[in-house]
C-alpha cells in the first residue's frame, strides 16, 4: 500500500481567519509519486508555500470532502476540465494541467488542502489539509470541448475500513484441533490440479513428502478445491 501522506504549515493561521471572516482560501492539490510531490493550487497564479512551489491550476472542481453526516466521505472526485481554459490562457496554467495529465495517478498518494492568503498582501499564511487518500482511478478525455481528467479518490479511512482477505491455515486448525493435522498438506494440492484426497492412506515414497495420496479406488473422497 501507498504510504500515506500528509503535510500542512501554520494551519492555525487558517483557522484563525476562517473565524475573523477576512480571508482567501484557495485549494490546493498534492500529489506523491514515489518520492516525487507535485503541488498546485486553484488560483490564477502560483504560489511558493513553506518554500514548496504551487503551480496554478484554477480548472480543478472537487466534489463533497464531507458526507451528509459530517463525517469525511469514503470517495472524493475531482475534476480536471480543460473547456474551462480559455484562448490564450496563460502558459504556466497550461502546463501545470498537461503536467498531471502525464503523471501515473493510478495508486499516488494525494492531499486536498486549503491555503490561506493574507486578506491585504495574497501572500501565504498557512496550509491545512483537508482530504488524504489515495487515487483509485485517473480516466482521462480527449473531447471536442477540451480535455478532461477526472480523479477517484478513497480516504486513508475508507482503505482502513476495509477487511483484509486471510486463508485459513494449519496453524489456525491446530488451536482449535490439535491432533488434526488435515490443513498441513492442503498446499500439495497444487500438485493435483485443486483436488485433495480425505481420508486416504500416506503416500509413502511414491508422493509427494509428507503428502498424502489415494491409497486405492475405493480409499478416500475426493475434495475439489477450485
Amino acid at each position: 500500500m501507498t504510504d500515506i501522506f500528509f503535510e500542512d504549515w501554520l494551519p492555525d493561521n487558517v483557522d484563525a481567519a476562517l473565524e475573523e471572516g477576512f480571508f482567501h482560501p484557495r485549494m490546493t492539490i498534492a500529489v506523491k509519486i514515489g518520492e516525487t510531490i507535485h503541488r498546485f493550487i486553484k488560483d490564477l497564479m502560483g504560489q511558493v508555500i513553506d518554500g514548496n512551489e504551487y503551480l496554478p491550476l484554477p480548472v480543478i472542481k472537487a466534489g463533497n470532502i464531507e458526507s451528509t453526516d459530517g463525517q469525511v466521505s469514503d470517495t472524493l472526485i475531482l475534476t480536471l476540465d480543460g473547456s474551462d481554459m480559455r484562448e490564450g490562457v496563460d502558459e504556466d496554467i497550461r502546463t501545470a494541467f498537461y503536467n498531471i495529465v502525464d503523471l501515473n495517478l493510478r495508486g499516488a498518494a494525494i492531499q486536498v488542502g486549503t491555503c490561506m492568503l493574507d486578506k491585504d498582501t495574497m501572500a501565504p499564511i498557512g496550509l491545512a489539509s483537508d482530504y488524504n487518500g489515495i487515487i483509485n482511478a485517473a480516466p482521462f478525455e480527449e473531447l471536442d470541448s477540451g480535455p478532461l481528467l477526472e480523479f477517484e479518490i478513497f480516504s486513508y479511512l475508507n482503505i482502513a475500513k476495509r477487511q483484509v482477505a486471510r486463508v485459513y491455515t494449519d496453524v489456525d486448525h491446530q488451536q482449535l484441533y490439535t491432533n488434526d493435522r488435515c490443513f498441513q498438506y492442503l498446499s500439495d494440492t497444487v500438485n493435483r490440479e485443486g483436488s485433495f484426497m480425505w481420508n486416504s492412506k500416506p503416500s509413502g515414497s511414491g508422493g509427494s513428502v509428507g503428502g498424502y495420496s489415494p491409497g486405492g479406488a475405493s480409499v478416500g473422497r475426493t475434495i475439489s478445491l477450485r
